[in-house]
C-alpha cells in the first residue's frame, strides 16, 4: 500500500481493490471488497482506516478528504514554512510522513528505482515538474538507478551507465549550484576567522539532514548575549525565591514551581547573530523552601532548554562581511529546490539549586543560592 492502486491477494481469490487520490482519499466506484466480514483495515500508506474516515499514523490522525491533519505538528517549529496540518509538505507525489512526526522526501529516503520502473518513474516526475528531456533545466536530487536497456549486456538490459539526456537532468539547477558555492565560500571564510559555530550550522543545513542538531552548553556560553540571557532567567528566580522566603513564617514549608522565557538577541556581525539569529531560553524551575527561626533553606532544580528553528524569512537579508547582503530567499531556494533542510538548534541542561537566605530584622538580609 501506499501507491495509488492497492491490491490484497489470497491464492486464487482477490480479497480487496483499493484505487486513491494522491492525499489518500478513496475515490469512488473504483473499489471493491470480496465481503464485509473480511475488510483490511490497512490501506492507504499501509495506515489503520479507522471507522472515522481518518488514518491512523502514530502521532497523528490523518484526514483524506481534506489532506489535512487533526492536530498540529509536534515537531512544527522546524518547519515554520508550511501550516502544521498539511500533509507532506502540500506534495503527496514527493513527500511521505511515515509516523504523523515530519515530511520526509522519497527522492532522498533511499527510495530506489531500476529497470523499466525508473523509466517510468523517470518520466511521470518529469511530466510534474514541466521537465523535457531536451532541456537543460536541473532536477530534484533523489536516488535514482537506472539500466540502460542498450547498455553493457546488449538489447536486453544491463548496462549501469545513465543515459547522456538523464545526465544532464540529474547536474542539477544551476542556480542551486550558484548559491551552494557561495555559501561554501562563507563557510570557509568563516572557519578562518575561527567561527566555527556559524561554519557548523551553515554545512549541517547544506547537508540536508534536517530534524534537530544538539549544541553543547559550552558551545553557547562563549556568546555574551547567551550569557546575558541566561543570567536574566536566574535572577528573576532569584528574586521570586527571597520575594517568597520573605512571607514564610517560622517552621513552614513550601513550594515554588515556575518558569521564565528570555529572548536571546544577539548584536549584529556577532558570531551568534549569524548562528541562530534571534532565539529563546526557557528555563523551568521547581524549588522547596523551608523556614526554621530566622533561615530559610532552598533546594531544587532547573531544567533549560534553548531552542532556534534554522530557517529562512522570505524576504529579508543579513550582510555577511565579504560577501555583502545575501538574501534568506537564496536559503529557501535550496529548501525548494535542492537538497538543504531547515532543522532546529537544540541545548538542553539541569542546574541543581540549593542556598539558604537569612532574614535580619535590624540589619541586611543574607542571601546565598548556588548552581551547579
Amino acid at each position: 500500500s501506499g501507491g495509488n492502486c492497492s491490491s490484497y491477494i489470497i491464492p486464487g481469490e482477490i480479497e480487496a481493490i483499493s484505487n486513491y487520490y494522491p492525499f489518500g482519499m478513496l475515490l469512488e466506484n473504483h473499489n471493491n471488497q470480496a465481503n464485509s466480514s473480511n475488510v483490511y483495515k490497512y490501506k492507504y500508506n499501509g495506515k489503520e482506516l479507522q471507522e472515522s474516515g481518518m488514518y491512523d499514523y502514530g502521532a497523528r490522525f490523518y484526514m483524506p478528504d481534506i489532506g489535512r491533519w487533526g492536530v498540529v505538528d509536534p515537531l512544527a517549529e522546524i518547519s515554520r514554512r508550511f501550516s502544521p496540518y498539511v500533509y507532506g509538505n502540500n506534495n503527496p507525489v514527493r513527500f511521505i510522513d511515515p509516523d504523523g512526526m515530519a515530511a520526509q522526501d522519497t527522492f532522498e529516503a533511499g527510495v530506489q528505482y531500476t529497470g523499466q520502473a525508473a523509466i517510468d518513474m523517470f518520466n511521470a516526475i518529469s511530466s510534474f515538474y514541466g521537465y523535457n528531456n531536451s532541456s537543460n533545466n536541473g532536477f530534484p536530487s533523489f536516488n535514482f538507478s537506472y539500466f540502460d536497456p542498450g547498455g553493457s549486456s546488449g538489447g536486453g538490459g544491463g548496462g549501469s551507465s545513465l543515459s547522456s539526456w538523464m545526465q544532464s537532468y540529474l547536474q542539477g539547477d544551476p542556480k542551486v549550484k550558484e548559491i551552494e558555492d557561495r555559501y561554501k565560500q562563507m563557510i570557509i571564510a568563516a572557519r578562518k576567522k575561527g567561527k566555527n559555530f556559524a561554519a557548523d550550522n551553515l554545512q549541517y543545513f547544506l547537508n540536508g539532514k534536517g530534524g534537530t542538531k544538539k549544541i553543547g552548553l559550552n558551545t553557547l556560553i562563549q556568546f555574551g548575549a547567551f550569557n546575558e540571557g541566561l543570567e536574566r532567567n536566574i535572577s528573576r528566580f532569584e528574586n521570586q525565591l527571597y520575594d517568597v522566603a520573605e512571607k514564610l513564617k517560622d517552621g513552614q514549608t513550601t513550594s515554588l514551581n515556575d518558569y521564565w522565557d528570555s529572548v536571546i538577541n544577539p548584536g549584529v556581525f556577532s558570531e551568534l547573530y549569524y548562528a541562530s539569529g534571534m532565539s529563546q531560553l526557557t528555563s523551568k524551575g521547581k524549588f522547596t523552601l523551608s523556614r526554621k527561626g530566622n533561615t530559610i533553606t532552598i533546594s531544587g532544580s532547573v531544567e533549560n532548554r534553548w531552542h532556534d528553528p534554522y530557517n529562512w524569512n522570505a524576504g529579508m537579508s543579513a550582510y555577511i562581511p565579504g560577501f555583502g547582503d545575501v538574501s534568506d530567499d537564496d536559503g529557501n531556494y535550496l529548501i525548494e529546490y535542492g537538497n538543504a533542510r531547515p532543522f532546529l538548534l537544540e541545548s538542553k541542561w539541569k542546574y541543581n539549586v540549593s542556598g539558604t537566605i537569612i532574614i535580619r530584622p535590624y540589619w541586611f538580609d543574607y542571601k546565598n543560592i548556588n548552581w551547579k
